[in-house]
């Protein structure tokens, strides 16, 4: 009698099961990291308490934000939401509006509730931009966002520009 050689079928499945579980406990660990790049975000946005003498948080606490958001996008963890980006249904959450019009300044809106930490390119992802924003466009970044390996796990929670001052659907009189 001859040792049978396994079923090429039945190997691949196998394999496939495999990466299936492999990549369902990585998305696990991700959603986990999300929680805590969250953490630093309000921790570095408002500070009250570990905070240094001049009122932040120690020199360490952002740097050790930048580096847990270096490590988990080098696995494939993608932020989402960026101030001055049109809005997306498919990766924004919009959670509040704010009229364009009526700014003597053009600028229409304000730098919003509170700073928030600096993303990859230096840039507040929380702040407005003091051009005046287009309609649709992202003003402020309430939480951000997540993608990974192309698979969206959170849409970012964003406060949009509109046109008109006044809330959408809304009739001026």
């Amino acid at each position: 009698m001859s040792v049978r050689e396994p079923d090429a079928g039945a190997c691949a499945r196998a394999l496939r099961r495999q990466e299936d579980a492999h990549r369902a406990r990585t998305e696990r660990l991700m959603y986990g990291l999300i929680d805590v790049l969250d953490s630093f975000d309000r921790l570095l946005a408002a500070p009250a308490a570990g905070q240094e003498p001049d009122g932040g948080p120690g020199p360490g606490v952002g740097a050790i934000a930048r580096q847990l958001e270096r490590a988990v996008r080098e696995e494939g963890l993608e932020p989402l939401g960026r101030v001055g980006e049109a809005a997306d249904p498919l990766t924004h959450h919009v959670v509040d509006v704010r009229p364009v019009r009526g700014a003597p300044d053009g600028t229409g809106i304000g730098a919003g509730a509170g700073a928030r930490p600096p993303d990859a390119d230096g840039e507040p992802p929380g702040s407005a931009e003091r051009a005046g924003p287009a309609a649709e466009t992202v003003v402020e970044v309430v939480r951000r966002g997540y993608r990974f390996h192309g698979r969206l796990l959170r849409p970012a929670s964003v406060v949009i520009a509109v046109d008109g001052g006044t809330e959408p659907g809304a009739r001026e009189p």
